[in-house]
């Protein structure tokens, strides 16, 4: 299948939010690979170091789970660090079967594809839920109130994603909107926090300078692929690997290790403060 045959899929799945097919997911000039599947032949393709990358940290994530430091007891914050990885280990789940049935029928692709892009809703709603616990630690009312409007975008860019009344250009003003939406619920809280308690306690309260490192590796990632950069350098070089693509999986999966460090740091952090309420 040719990257432009793939992009239709993302188009029918209403994910396709550019408006030229020169500028949609892989139809780029600087990509000469073509995504063909031939019968008895296997062939070398550029999504194979995607699904690699994906498959291989979605494993360590779920081995990191498994093994939470057995001192603290299932609580509230066991809660919150295990929806960050679970909602981690989902994104890197549904992006590997994406790729895994890139060649498969045209319905397969068009759902496949939508969970792909769920698989950007979820890590993030996981992210807000999680940050928001640890940063308003001490302050349920606000913890409670940002986690249900977090919670609320992310079902609402959901739905967006899957549903197909959503799908086509005619909706992607308001799929954008709820994206965006979605963004807001995970990063006003935090500047509030910064307003409230100043930088260092929040950094000691949330990990926020792994939060600021999660959100720089992963605004890299998608300026690279956005780009096409380095196969617009060089093209015909990166057909293979080194793709932009594939650069923007290495680094949200670089995101993702960094703040569930700064997530296993916050609870580190609060099992050994006491919790003063603010009035």
């Amino acid at each position: 299948m040719t990257s432009h045959a793939r992009q239709d899929a993302r188009d029918k799945a209403g994910t396709g939010w550019l408006t030229t097919k020169a500028e949609w997911y892989g139809a780029t000039t600087q990509r000469h690979v073509r995504f063909d599947e031939i019968d008895g032949e296997v062939k070398v393709k550029h999504e194979d170091g995607d699904i690699d990358v994906v498959d291989y940290n979605a494993l360590l994530g779920w081995d990191e789970l498994c093994h939470l430091d057995g001192r603290y007891s299932m609580n509230a914050d066991d809660m919150a660090v295990g929806i960050y990885f679970l909602s981690v280990i989902t994104c890197f789940f549904f992006s590997f079967i994406y790729h895994i049935f890139l060649d498969h029928s045209e319905c397969t692709r068009t759902w496949t594809c939508r969970f792909d892009y769920l698989g950007i809703v979820i890590p993030l709603w996981g992210t807000t839920v999680s940050s928001t616990h640890f940063g308003f630690y001490c302050e349920p009312g606000l913890q409670n109130a940002y986690a249900i409007i977090g919670t609320f975008a992310g079902l609402a860019c959901a739905v967006t994603t899957l549903h197909p009344s959503f799908a086509g250009p005619a909706s992607r003003r308001f799929r954008t909107g709820m994206y965006v939406f979605l963004g807001l619920s995970s990063f006003l809280p935090i500047i509030y926090g910064i307003l409230l308690f100043g930088l260092d306690a929040m950094n000691k309260r949330m990990s926020l300078w792994c939060y600021v490192a999660l959100g720089l590796l992963h605004g890299s990632g998608a300026t690279l692929y956005a780009s096409r950069v380095p196969e617009r350098w060089w093209p015909g070089r990166c057909d293979v690997v080194g793709s932009s693509h594939q650069v923007m999986h290495v680094l949200v999966v670089l995101g993702a290790a960094v703040y569930a460090a700064g997530v296993l740091r916050a609870r580190e952090y609060w099992t050994g403060v006491s919790c003063v309420t603010l009035h």
